[in-house]
């Protein structure tokens, strides 16, 4: 058995190990309820930055600046995506 497919084993083992300490025997898993969300468009632009003669592409360069209007909007888009999934987490206060 290689590497990673031990530490793949030992994690499994230890998530299982935490969830019954904590009594729960299921997770919610996010990405089998991802589908049920509808997330903020992230639009992209055509910003482009030469550095040493290269070109490189930087399309979410509108969200660097997490106080920007923009920005703020998306931003408590995806918090209330998140707090509600947390939110119904039922062991999130034991853990």
């Amino acid at each position: 058995m290689n590497r990673q497919a031990i530490a793949r084993l030992s994690l499994a083992a230890f998530s299982a190990s935490v969830l019954t300490i904590v009594g729960c025997s299921t997770y919610p898993a996010p990405m089998s309820s991802a589908l049920a969300y509808q997330y903020p468009e992230a639009h992209t632009v055509d910003q482009i930055d030469v550095f040493h003669g290269v070109e490189v592409a930087d399309p979410y360069r509108w969200l660097e600046d997490p106080d920007a209007p923009e920005s703020r909007t998306w931003i408590e888009a995806e918090n209330e995506i998140t707090f509600d999934y947390l939110g119904g987490v039922a062991q999130r206060g034991a853990i």
